[in-house]
């Protein structure tokens, strides 16, 4: 189970206070992730926004990534993103925080777990939603690193207005692939290691933009059929499963789901990179030809 970051009523409170002095009247708890934790607030005009809070435990390593989240954020311009606000970063108390913009809507793992599995329909529609922001974060040499269900948000519950969020493991991508033949050791990845890439496990500094196509391709297997292709309680042998490809083929699990969708869905998820599918935009051109 995912550990959740936590705050005390006490801390909030301390937030809060803090938070005045920068003209945000916080309200609510709204949510919380590994190491942060995200609150309703208003600004001094009056508006709805959110606040972030590294609430931990965490070390420099975890402040350093959100930092780089907030600043990420506060230059990336797309309606698919969330806005960071002025000031940009703030110590609130004894925690860093930074204000965005507030999204009125749900995870597309909440919308999941409580209505079910996507149609082919409404999954291509979802996926090719989510491939045009994150081919715009690609576009200025960002890769995710973090794609699942828990950080695409569904503004409005419309699988046409998607957020993609959570940047605080993003990282630019490297100028060169670097292609892993054997010999390797592996890293237990930051974020959840069942949407984890074989080379991001193996070395994940070269991890380039195909990683963030084999996560949203395990999404999409989950959206489809509410089941993961790749799953143990071991984290060793989930690598073991991931490395060889080793999963049910979603049309044995989804058998409505048309040939053509399930041969994305697998090219996805190839192990190897040479055979997954290489681009956002690659991707969005075989969906077109389903739309």
């Amino acid at each position: 189970m995912t550990m959740k970051a936590h705050l005390s009523d006490e801390e909030i409170a301390a937030v809060s206070l803090a938070a005045e002095k920068y003209g945000f009247n916080v309200q609510t708890r709204i949510n919380a992730g590994a190491v942060g934790v995200v609150l309703k607030a208003t600004d001094r005009n009056g508006s709805t926004c959110a606040l972030k809070v590294l609430a931990g435990p965490f070390d420099l390593q975890w402040l350093n990534r959100f930092r780089k989240e907030a600043e990420l954020l506060t230059k990336l311009d797309h309606p698919g993103l969330v806005k960071v606000l002025p000031p940009g970063l703030m110590q609130l108390a004894n925690f860093h925080a930074f204000a965005m913009e507030f999204v009125d809507g749900t995870s597309l793992r909440k919308w999941l777990d409580e209505r079910g599995t996507l149609s082919e329909i409404e999954a291509i529609k979802l996926v090719r939603n989510v491939c045009q922001v994150v081919q715009f974060v690609h576009s200025a040499r960002i890769i995710h690193r973090d794609l699942h269900a828990g950080n695409v948000m569904l503004e409005n519950n419309d699988l046409n207005r998607v957020r993609v969020l959570d940047f605080g493991t993003a990282r630019e991508i490297p100028m060169a692939a670097v292609i892993d033949t054997g010999g390797y050791k592996t890293f237990r990845p930051i974020g959840s290691m069942s949407h984890c890439s074989p080379e991001k496990w193996i070395s994940p500094h070269t991890a380039q933009e195909e990683s963030d196509i084999f996560s949203l391709g395990v999404l999409l297997y989950n959206a489809l059929t509410l089941q993961f292709p790749f799953w143990s309680d071991s984290y060793v042998k989930l690598f073991e499963l991931i490395k060889k490809g080793d999963h049910k083929n979603i049309r044995t699990v989804a058998p409505h789901l048309s040939k053509p969708f399930g041969e994305i869905v697998t090219a996805m998820i190839d192990p190897s990179r040479l055979y997954r599918i290489g681009s956002m935009s690659e991707l969005d051109a075989h969906l077109v030809k389903l739309s």
